[in-house]
């Protein structure tokens, strides 16, 4: 029952903070729009009709075959991507102006690095043996490793984006050009998403009604596949859609409501669970009063006082419940240390192991209210202060 507890409430809290920072770390804007063209008027027109815009800024990501920074994620859980997100030094300054960050300078040798907080540490080692990258046959320096958030789980680039000067982008245009027209397959660029990008800020958060209405502006296309179902090869259509609509409205309630469910079970049982076994521990050691106070009584004629009879019976009690934590403290940290790396995207370290010393910690001010009240209710039996 104590590692349910331990684990119910741990998982809980894990799972609180994990949906948190996912908002915070994939959701900095509240509405984030992907398109494989320029054209935003739909879009733009419903959100300024049905929402007080605060920013808004339109530009391109673009996606690069595999560079060697790939490298600084292998064997890490952000591994499996082989191509870099790239953004120019305008609009990424641009993006930091709406989310309240200061603007940052490049030379033209220089690009930056800005990543998710719980990807830093692979990055700094790489940085560390190498602190230049080649894109496209260009060499530059690694000025920085940043870390703000940037709305980096899928919307701007997967985990991470390199940011290039300005003066940059132009070859990128051509290499792009170049895969769409000639060698898709080979050329230096691929395509991995919807390049174009519309990130707005609003002064009020959005619902999921807006959520819906706008997702309603995405076009679809009809593809024709060919497959083998039971041995015999058909003809099926697959509708795609040419765009993506996130709002951070939408996920905060999505997460909420989730949240709400989950982390109100796992504390109410851990709740029930930690009252019941502190009764139960309680009620045992109190029904053996009558066979403790016997022996209490023949220590006390033997000359002991009351102070060293309390400092016994303290001791005694002490031991009773203390003991059976000690195994579900030794199960549970490393359980829940395997079941944390879950959630390792978007959690660092440090609060995973804060989560597990709150839980802990709410857990022995519990049941050491029990404790308490068990040794208080003791020592009057025994001394005969009812």
């Amino acid at each position: 029952m104590f590692t349910i507890i331990l684990v119910g409430g741990n998982v809980a809290v894990l799972m609180n903070n994990f949906l948190n920072n996912q908002i915070e770390m994939g959701y900095p804007f509240e509405i984030m729009v992907d398109s494989p063209d320029k054209d935003f008027s739909k879009y733009k027109d419903y959100i300024e009709k049905n929402t007080k815009i605060k920013d808004m800024h339109e530009y391109k990501l673009y996606y690069i075959d595999y560079t060697d920074i790939c490298k600084a994620l292998d064997g890490t859980m952000f591994d499996g991507r082989d191509f870099s997100s790239v953004l120019s030094l305008t609009d990424y300054n641009r993006l930091r102006e709406i989310l309240g960050y200061s603007k940052l300078d490049l030379k033209e040798d220089e690009i930056i690095i800005n990543c998710l907080k719980t990807a830093k540490e692979p990055f700094e080692k790489y940085i560390e043996e190498n602190n230049t990258l080649e894109i496209l046959n260009n060499t530059f320096k690694i000025k920085e490793l940043r870390t703000e958030n940037l709305a980096q789980l899928g919307f701007n680039g997967y985990f991470y984006a390199i940011i290039v000067p300005d003066n940059f982008i132009p070859i990128i245009d051509f290499e792009e050009q170049k895969a769409l027209e000639y060698d898709n397959n080979n050329a230096a660029f691929s395509l991995y998403g919807f390049g174009y990008k519309l990130a707005v800020q609003t002064k009020e958060p959005t619902d999921q009604n807006f959520y819906n209405n706008l997702c309603k502006f995405i076009l679809k296309k009809d593809i024709e596949m060919e497959g083998e179902f039971q041995g015999e090869k058909q003809n099926y259509t697959v509708e795609i859609s040419l765009g993506n609509v996130q709002t951070r409205g939408n996920r905060v309630s999505e997460v909420k409501s989730f949240y709400t469910i989950i982390s109100f079970l796992a504390f109410y049982i851990a709740l029930i669970f930690v009252m019941a076994t502190a009764t139960l521990l309680a009620i045992q050691q109190l029904s053996d009063l009558e066979k403790y106070k016997y022996r209490y009584k023949l220590l006390k004629k033997l000359g002991m006082d009351e102070l060293e009879m309390n400092k016994i019976i303290f001791k005694q009690l002490l031991f009773y419940f203390v003991l059976p934590l000690v195994i579900p403290i030794i199960i549970t940290v490393p359980m829940i240390l395997g079941i944390s790396n879950i959630f390792k995207v978007a959690l660092e370290n440090k609060e995973i192991w804060m989560n597990l010393g709150i839980i802990l910690g709410l857990f022995m001010i519990v049941y050491g209210i029990y404790f308490i009240a068990t040794n208080i209710q003791f020592n009057r039996n025994i001394n005969g202060n009812r």
